[in-house]
């Protein structure tokens, strides 16, 4: 009787395997479309900058990029009521070696969507991408996942640690698996360990660590290989803001021989990291380009910061605004001793702001002298 039931149980078992198998299959083979397959309608309003990118990544002026993505879209099934969700759109960029690129988005962008299919953890349903090495061999997501996996690292936004491990147990079980000599793997660990300033916590289980802690030892563990390709996903998550300066550091010192893509909510860690950067709505592009060019082109005019001796700021702006009237400047916050202005005509020249300025710094009336002064473009 038992012996039935073992079969049975047995039969049971090998019988749902096969079928779970066999729809795994079904439904990858579906996903595993070739781009134009999804449906995206042209986007009549695409941001020029990113027509063009998508423009040099169709030509193929593509040989000093470490990672090209060509047309890459994912469209999501919802298996209960039939809904489908495209949560990254047709998204074609090129990014070269020695630079740090940003992708900007709120939650939901498709940011972390964008990095699970690069890494091969999701496949895309439709186009591709394509890690480039630098001895000229190039490797597709879809076609050759293990060859572009050996030239990459990735820190996910969630830390895949386990917490009996040690950072020192960590980071030698990682050298193992990509295949280190076993005889360079401890100087390597204690490079790391130095690296990323774990050096005192090396020998305590990762569980017990900071969240900071855990996040520098996720990143350390990007960066076992040398990899060609690094993907950090929201890296500086958790951190105090001194932690958070000290990752960027180490980032920036990573840069060299390398191409760096990164994730950010935040606009301040893009500015401090990256070379060009990616913002990302709902799945696509809405602008693309470096820091200064992105200023230049949707930053609203300057800021500029009065100081003064306290008492003095209402007779500072009103000798502003009375002999200087043509600025337009709004007071965004006012202070005892400053006075923090936003001069939103763009067009503005840069030497009438300083003229304006120095006026005031200049003058003989007491009354109206200012201290101190800067002027800067807005922040995006």
């Amino acid at each position: 009787v038992i012996a039935d039931d073992l079969g049975y149980l047995a039969g049971t078992f090998f019988m749902w395997t096969a079928l779970l198998f066999y729809r795994e299959y079904q439904e990858n083979l579906a996903t595993w479309r070739k781009s134009g397959d999804v449906g995206i309608p042209p986007n009549p309003d695409e941001d020029e900058d990113v027509k063009a990118e998508r423009g040099r990544v169709t030509s193929g002026e593509t040989a000093n990029d470490g990672v090209v993505i060509n047309r890459l879209s994912k469209l999501y099934k919802s298996i209960i009521d039939k809904t489908e969700k495209l949560a990254v759109k047709d998204l074609s960029v090129g990014l070269p070696r020695d630079q740090c690129f940003g992708l900007l988005g709120i939650n939901g962008a498709g940011k972390t969507t964008t990095f699970k299919m690069l890494t091969g953890e999701f496949p895309p349903t439709a186009g591709d991408a394509i890690i480039q090495a630098r001895d000229g061999s190039s490797h597709s997501i879809s076609e050759d996942l293990n060859g572009a996996r050996r030239l990459m690292g990735y820190c996910p936004q969630f830390n895949g640690l386990q917490p009996n491990f040690t950072a020192r147990e960590h980071i030698e079980f990682y050298a193992a698996i990509r295949g280190m000599p076993l005889e360079i793997i401890p100087s390597v660990t204690e490079d790391l360990l130095k690296r990323m300033d774990l050096k005192k916590y090396a020998d305590r289980q990762a569980g017990t660590y900071s969240g900071g802690n855990k996040r520098k030892l996720s990143v350390a563990l990007s960066l076992v290989g040398e990899p060609e390709v690094v993907f950090l996903d929201e890296p500086s998550t958790g951190m105090d803001p001194e932690a958070r300066r000290f990752m960027w550091d180490v980032i920036s010192s990573m840069t060299l021989g390398r191409t760096i893509v990164l994730t950010s909510h935040s606009m301040e860690e893009c500015e401090a990291l990256c070379n060009r950067i990616g913002i990302m709505v709902s799945g696509e592009f809405k602008c693309l380009g470096s820091l200064q060019h992105l200023k230049s082109r949707f930053s609203e005019g300057y800021s500029v910061d009065l100081r003064f001796a306290e008492g003095k700021g209402l007779h500072v702006m009103n000798a502003l605004n009375t002999r200087h009237a043509d600025l337009g400047a709004e007071v965004i916050e006012t202070h005892a001793t400053e006075i923090k202005l936003r001069i939103v005509n763009a067009q503005m020249p840069l030497w009438r702001i300083f003229d304006a300025v120095e006026d005031l710094k200049t003058t003989e009336e007491e009354a109206t002298r200012i201290d101190d002064y800067s002027v800067s473009q807005t922040t995006l």
